[in-house]
């Protein structure tokens, strides 16, 4: 932690970190889904989950069609997006304390995701 971040009041900081986690469309997709879960889920269901939400996004206008590469299929797609939660927004998500992440077994427990779903809800609600 450098000195700029010392020296914030902590609710600053905590702000900083919630912005920071939100700003991924992918991670809010991932807490969006996690919010409605008690239990444990694997990654590769919930890299399927943030795979079909993304494209329904895309074929409803909501989002830019994301370009595929040449000859992609679904379940590159998929694996995409295993590899791009497992090794970015699953650790930030853990970091922060939202979940609990098993990297080696690959599964996500929800545990402190309250705040965070309540804000992308409401960030949801205003969208237009």
């Amino acid at each position: 932690m450098d000195d700029t971040t010392r020296s914030r009041p902590a609710s600053v900081q905590f702000s900083d970190t919630v912005f920071a986690l939100l700003s991924s469309r992918r991670r809010r997709h991932v807490v969006s889904f996690l919010a409605d879960r008690e239990s444990r889920i694997s990654l590769s269901e919930l890299a399927a989950e943030v795979t079909a939400r993304e494209r329904t996004e895309e074929s409803d206008g909501t989002v830019p069609e994301r370009t595929e590469k040449s000859g992609e299929t679904p379940m590159g797609r998929t694996e995409e997006t295993v590899a791009t939660l497992h090794h970015n927004h699953l650790p930030r998500l853990a970091d922060a304390g939202a979940i609990t992440y098993d990297a080696e077994g690959r599964t996500v427990t929800p545990t402190h995701l309250e705040e965070l779903a309540s804000l992308v809800r409401s960030a949801d609600a205003d969208e237009y």
